[in-house]
């Protein structure tokens, strides 16, 4: 990701479809109405990826909660 100059915000675990998106995006000069199958593939990942991270921060306060109730 670093030889396409990608800025680090966006160097996640859905990187690699950015850059593929990015890339068909430049040869379509930003024609909103291509791309359209990367941009979905991308935007699909990165919905996955949040509700991973809900799940995780849920688990996190489940065992908190338990951890607390113990003691």
């Amino acid at each position: 990701m670093e030889d396409t100059k990608m800025p680090l915000p966006f160097r996640d675990t859905c990187g690699h479809l950015l850059t593929k998106l990015n890339a068909c995006r430049r040869e379509e000069h930003w024609l909103p109405w291509k791309c359209g199958h990367e941009r979905h593939t991308y935007e699909e990942c990165q919905y996955i990826a949040w509700n991973q991270r809900v799940d995780m921060k849920t688990d996190q306060k489940a065992a908190l909660a338990t951890k607390k109730n113990d003691a």
